[in-house]
């Protein structure tokens, strides 16, 4: 990364301190004495005074991306809102989130005047510093390290008011805050453009890989397949050679089809160990690649869960939270035992390649048909064997399975590429905002002297 930016002509140094050197007009000064008024929303039990309607009650979901969006909003009555007057937030306050996301901020517009705030520290308006100003500072790299300092080098993970009463900013005059504010609005503005549009083109390209996942396992890859009607609602008409049979005829004999990890007592965390048999959870399931966890059985509780073992060729599916993630065992951790959220699919593998079942199961839309369709339209909170086994399955024969997972692969191989340069670009393009940003609330370039400009290495126009 380049830039090319004008600093300031007179600078002084700044010792014992993040900042190195500051403009010369500019002060150092920690926020209590510019800000006094700082206080946090309603932390005990905000629940019981929640109403279907009424005033909106700004929680930390509500901050996004240095703004307050109105999504999930929760309200209170006009009565219980007067009576927590103290937690009451006004156009102009800065609300920081003092959990989870810490530190990150927005100042309350119109929307959201007078409107009331949970477990949120508030910031009251000040004549001697503007807001938006307070809400780029808090983004910079120097306030985000401050935080982890004062906290004994860890990440914050609870922001709370002595915190932020005890930051440390370079304040320049009011006016220059301005000056400040505007430029990083415009410029912000230019690069959060650029970042959605490579974030809809990535977008684009995951559309572009469930429609070549989709095609190639409904039709084929000929151009003009003979197709033949298909009696199940949800499916269009089929190649005519292809089977359609449910994932049951396709497992092997007895428990060694299908199970889930085992359930209750067996793999409390008093069974966990450092070392010995691997346990695998959802958790190790990343894309389609088997993520090696921390967690171990001994040899004797081993034995207990024996039938649990994975064994190379099964195709292991998330049941729990993000359902249908999928993988097939390799041979390196075969012996491994899964636990409670995991499927194991024991196929015949004369009948169907286990590749291609886990291509079907996590990638095609018409599997998610049918396992709404199974659950009768329902939302699926999980999985279970039964849906698995009642899944109607398209199968052509085993050449023409391994022909579409090598044209899947070397397709979606040139859409990982695409996608992978769009998010480095992104990448580039965040890190060249947050080094804007601390550059200009920090005094390292003057931005009242000339136009600034910059050129981030390895990001291409639109």
């Amino acid at each position: 990364m380049r830039y090319e930016l004008p600093g300031y002509p007179v600078t002084r140094a700044v010792p014992r301190s993040l900042f190195g050197v500051m403009p010369e007009a500019w002060r150092l000064i920690r926020l209590k004495f510019v800000m006094p008024r700082v206080s946090v929303g309603i932390v005990i039990t905000p629940s019981k005074y929640y109403v279907d309607d009424g005033v909106p009650a700004i929680r930390s979901l509500n901050v996004k991306n240095g703004k307050l969006v109105d999504d999930e909003l929760v309200f209170f009555s006009e009565e219980d809102n007067q009576r927590l007057a103290k937690t009451s937030i006004f156009r102009g306050d800065v609300v920081i989130v003092r959990t989870g996301q810490t530190g990150a901020c927005a100042v309350v517009d119109d929307r959201f005047d007078g409107a009331n705030c949970i477990d949120l520290i508030i910031v009251r308006r000040s004549p001697h510093i503007r807001s938006e100003f307070l809400r780029y500072f808090l983004s910079s790299a120097e306030a985000s390290a401050e935080i982890a300092i004062k906290s004994n080098g860890a990440i914050q993970q609870h922001f709370n008011i002595t915190l932020v009463r005890e930051l440390s900013l370079l304040l320049p005059e009011i006016e220059e805050q301005d000056t400040i504010i505007s430029f990083l609005d415009k410029e912000t503005e230019k690069i959060d453009c650029l970042i959605s549009a490579r974030q809809a083109q990535i977008v684009c390209l995951e559309e572009q890989r469930t429609a070549v996942i989709h095609r190639a396992v409904t039709k084929g890859l000929g151009p003009h397949p003979a197709l033949r009607p298909c009696a199940v609602k949800w499916l269009d008409n089929i190649p005519e050679q292809w089977d359609l049979t449910r994932v049951r005829n396709l497992l092997r004999p007895g428990k060694d089809g299908i199970r889930i990890g085992p359930f209750g007592s067996s793999l409390r965390s008093e069974f966990i160990r450092t070392e010995g048999y691997k346990v695998y959870g959802q958790e190790n399931i990343i894309g389609h690649d088997f993520e090696l966890g921390n967690r171990y059985i001994d040899e004797t509780k081993y034995a207990e869960l024996r039938e649990y073992a994975l064994r190379p060729g099964d195709v292991l599916v998330t049941m729990m939270g993000s359902i249908g993630r999928c993988m097939v065992v390799p041979s390196g951790i075969a012996d491994g035992i899964m636990d409670s959220h995991l499927i194991r699919i024991g196929v015949d593998d004369r009948k169907i390649d286990p590749h291609y079942l886990a291509l079907l199961i996590e990638a095609a839309p018409y599997v998610a048909a049918n396992i709404a369709f199974e659950s009768k339209g329902s939302i699926m909170d999980g999985l279970n064997s039964a849906i698995i086994k009642q899944l109607f399955i398209l199968l052509p024969k085993l050449h023409e399975q391994r022909s579409i997972l090598k044209h899947v692969e070397s397709e979606v191989a040139k859409l990982e590429i695409l996608r992978s340069k769009y998010q480095r670009e992104i990448d580039l393009l965040g890190e060249y905002r947050s080094s804007l940003i601390s550059h200009a609330v920090t005094g390292k370039i003057n931005v009242r002297r000339r136009a600034v400009t910059a050129q981030v290495e390895g990001v291409g126009a639109l």
